[in-house]
């Protein structure tokens, strides 16, 4: 969420994510013990080992097909919208995250 927030501002936009559709893999399912925490850890964790990208929609499927081509799994989980605010679906209900990850800038990371 700290990489989205930081694109997000830069654009002057939002976007709307949907946790449902963040792929976990069973590793990090059984380390964390449950779907929830892996979820947290998935959104707000301090190394990210995803990349976050945002695209026209008009692209997308074009993008899938060369991502496709190479091998290389995307997964669409939310979309920019024109209110700059981030906001996060679980189950079709909207969350709140206090912590939005870790941010190596900051002078202190609590």
């Amino acid at each position: 969420m700290a990489d989205l927030k930081h694109i997000l501002d830069a654009s002057q936009v939002g976007a709307r994510i949907d946790t449902d559709a963040i792929l976990l893999s069973q590793e990090l399912l059984a380390f964390a013990g449950s779907p929830a925490l892996a979820r947290q850890w998935a959104l707000t964790g301090g190394e990210d080992f995803e990349l976050c990208l945002t695209l026209p929609s008009e692209h997308w499927a074009q993008c899938q097909r060369t991502a496709q081509a190479l091998s290389i799994p995307l997964t669409c989980v939310g979309v920019i919208t024109e209110t700059p605010a981030l906001t996060v679906y679980e189950n079709g209900h909207q969350v709140h995250y206090t912590h939005d990850g870790y941010d190596h800038f900051r002078s202190s990371n609590g």
